[in-house]
């Protein structure tokens, strides 16, 4: 049992809903509930202390402490409380700074090694911290609100491709799609950078801002969801596609970490260039570019064929995303691994 509770040291308040608050007011059926939520959820199942962080705390070691960022305040946790439970969503980015990222890499790598459970939820990461040997892995789901984020019933679906989200979209690819296929892109974001972007580029219909109702149904209508990425330092964009996958949507994305959380599925098509760009070292930067665009095409108009000849793919996906990666399944599981953590202890 759990002597003295589940400590989050993360603030519980959710970033994801507030950002949107006054353009969510009256324009929307609410805000869907998100990682912030689960992890507000389990910590209440599991501790019997109150949640907040204080330093005596991290010589109790009945604590379980619950990270997923790499922060001072995790590392401090991990030297002086090993009954912790850190999410790893990846490996640190590279910076401009030499120093920088050996640093964040030895931190990451600190926590890792002293933390009682580590959390992964693709498996890429999992492999990544294998060659680091840390071995106490647990392979964990990310979450959807699929409450929110359903399957509208209708098969038919409107000539356009969505490109959702902020995270690491390789926006050259994008711009360079959008002129190149009959078929109109729009590009949602919330980043005013990336909206200036396509201000001179008339094949891109950019929507900044939307509400979570509009982007329901943006996801709901589209033709397919497009997501190329250009991050291998960690799983960016799992949440546009969870959301993409739950309300039928058809999805191509860059082969990677956040593929390999989906690649299972049968309307999900990861697109990889390894192929396409071959081992010759003449390979240049244009080169690569012009591959990359001839290989996605080739993908959208391979993946159009399959939705056309099999159009109750999507749906049945939307039914296996919902019994996965749903709140309540993911809290439960999260508060079983914290309560496991402090029963060990």
């Amino acid at each position: 049992m759990v002597s003295s509770g589940i400590v989050s040291v993360q603030q519980l308040t959710n970033p994801y809903q507030s950002a949107y608050a006054a353009d969510l007011a009256g324009q929307s059926t609410g805000a869907p509930a998100d990682w912030f939520e689960v992890q507000k959820r389990a910590i209440a199942a599991a501790q019997r202390i109150p949640q907040r962080y204080t330093w005596p705390l991290l010589f109790k070691k009945s604590v379980v402490f619950f990270w997923f960022s790499p922060s001072v305040q995790a590392l401090l946790t991990c030297l002086f409380n090993r009954n912790t439970v850190y999410l790893c969503w990846g490996m640190p980015r590279q910076s401009d700074a030499k120093w920088l990222h050996p640093l964040k890499l030895w931190r990451l790598k600190v926590i890792l090694k002293l933390a009682r459970t580590v959390l992964v939820n693709d498996e890429k990461t999992a492999e990544d911290l294998a060659s680091l040997g840390v071995t106490n892995v647990t392979l964990f789901p990310y979450v959807v609100d699929t409450d929110f984020f359903t399957f509208s019933g209708h098969r038919d679906r409107d000539d356009f491709l969505l490109v959702p989200g902020d995270n690491d979209r390789d926006e050259r690819l994008i711009s360079a799609l959008a002129a190149a296929l009959p078929h109109r892109v729009v590009r949602v974001t919330r980043n005013a950078k990336t909206a200036d972007f396509y201000r001179e580029n008339p094949a891109v219909d950019v929507l900044c801002n939307v509400s979570f109702s509009h982007l329901l149904q943006l996801y709901q209508k589209a033709r397919l969801v497009l997501l190329p990425l250009n991050s291998s330092d960690h799983a960016a964009g799992q949440t546009s596609i969870l959301e993409a996958l739950a309300c039928g949507g058809s999805v191509l994305i860059s082969q990677g970490r956040t593929s390999s959380i989906v690649n299972q599925y049968p309307s999900v098509l990861e697109v990889s260039l390894e192929n396409a760009l071959g081992d010759s070292p003449q390979t240049t930067l244009k080169t690569e570019s012009q591959m990359a665009l001839k290989t996605w095409c080739t993908a959208i108009e391979s993946m159009l064929q399959l939705t056309a000849k099999q159009p109750n793919v999507a749906e049945t996906t939307a039914r296996q995303i919902k019994e996965t990666h749903n709140l309540d399944t993911v809290s439960r599981q999260l508060s079983s691994i914290l309560i496991s953590a402090g029963d060990s202890s």
